[in-house]
């Protein structure tokens, strides 16, 4: 299957259409439910970005306007806090802070879209053991349109993976994960 019209050559799908417009819609409600009249409202968006990521990450100031996502009626503004921190300091930020972690970092290094394109290839062995059900759905999908899920790589080898990985495997953590499960108070 060629590869070159595939999702995972179109990062901008993943990030544009289900997340920062679902955002947007977001903040079109919250303004309008604020009462907010005579001056734009202004809003704080907080993620957990760090330049270390990537290098497109690693070009984000800490804090900016986000002009795509302003507009006469807001003003809204983007923090990126552990945008410096290296991962293992952000797990010790979040045990200092008591704070719990997503259960699902018992099993991936990453919280993310359930077999995203984009993800590691081990984080999408344990999604398909976790959630075989839509493994199958999106290898059908695959199937259907000619392409492979990755450049290089179908849901179908993915899948195989999965299949053949040694019992338990989607519930041995990483050791970010393992960190994440103790501060989160989950073993």
């Amino acid at each position: 299957m060629p590869g070159a019209a595939g999702p995972a050559q179109r990062p901008d799908t993943a990030s544009s259409a289900t997340k920062r417009d679902v955002a947007r819609k977001f903040y079109t409600q919250t303004v309008r439910e604020s009462g907010i009249t005579g001056r734009p409202a202004r809003l704080l968006t907080i993620l957990g970005l760090r330049a270390a990521e990537s290098r497109s990450r690693a070009r984000r100031p800490v804090l900016s306007v986000d002009a795509a996502a302003s507009n006469g009626r807001r003003e809204v503004t983007t923090w990126l806090p552990v945008h410096e921190l290296s991962e293992t300091a952000v797990w010790e930020a979040v045990r200092a802070s008591g704070a719990p972690s997503h259960p699902i970092y018992r099993y991936t290094r990453r919280l993310s879209c359930s077999l995203c394109p984009l993800a590691s290839y081990a984080d999408l062995i344990v999604a398909a053991r976790l959630r075989p059900d839509l493994a199958a759905e999106y290898a059908a999908i695959e199937e259907e349109i000619g392409h492979s899920f990755q450049p290089h790589r179908s849901i179908a080898q993915i899948i195989e993976q999965a299949r053949s990985a040694e019992p338990g495997a989607a519930t041995a953590a990483p050791s970010c994960a393992a960190k994440a499960a103790v501060i989160g108070g989950v073993r």
